[in-house]
């Protein structure tokens, strides 16, 4: 998941994590996280949340599971908690929850995120350009007030019917069916994944 993350854009990965420094190191050994902070309390947590989001300047995304990831989950930009097993408070504190506590469902999400906005992309296409043709046939005396409000009805029905897409949307593959102990090629469905023709 983390290989197919890093290849579909995502460039630093921070491990932040309550335990021992000796646990970081094993997992920074394992994982493809950029540095790993351990030993922190809550309160620490959050800090580094809020330096990282001050020094990078870019959108920060925090996943965790406990009561002890809430208050960083609160100070992401985006927090995700992990659903099965997951403590209530951190569920609370996050703006997405997953259902369940595998690491796969974060792929599905920025999957989703990624033709969500190409939603909104197309629908604000849609809506200037019917305005715009209204506009003209208005100006040269061809539409009638009756006439466009027409219009404005069907492409308003139109952004609406194009929006519930997203309602049945699935990934056209799988978004994750990498690294089970198998030596092939990530298939994240992303086009753009440095990872794809890479094995485990």
């Amino acid at each position: 998941v983390l290989n197919c993350l890093r290849g579909d854009g995502v460039k630093t990965m921070h491990l932040v994590t309550g335990d021992t420094e000796e646990v970081g190191r094993s997992l920074m050994h394992i994982f493809p996280f950029d540095d790993c902070r351990a030993g922190l309390m809550p309160e620490e947590k959050a800090a580094w949340v809020d330096h990282v989001k001050r020094k990078e300047k870019k959108s920060v995304v925090m996943v965790g599971d406990g009561i002890n990831d809430a208050l960083a989950l609160a100070h992401a930009d985006i927090g995700i908690a992990m659903g099965a097993g997951g403590a209530e408070v951190a569920m609370e504190a996050a703006d997405i929850a997953l259902a369940d506590s595998n690491l796969e469902g974060l792929m599905k999400v920025r999957n989703l995120s990624h033709q969500t906005m190409r939603v909104v992309d197309q629908n604000h296409y849609l809506a200037v350009s019917t305005d715009l043709i209204g506009a003209a046939l208005a100006m040269a005396g061809i539409l009638s007030p009756v006439m466009a409000g027409m219009i404005h009805i069907l492409h308003t029905g139109g952004i609406l019917l194009n929006s519930g897409r997203l309602l049945s949307w699935q990934p056209p593959v799988e978004p994750m069916d990498h690294c089970r102990g198998c030596m092939r090629a990530c298939k994240c469905g992303n086009e753009k994944c440095r990872n794809k023709n890479k094995t485990c």
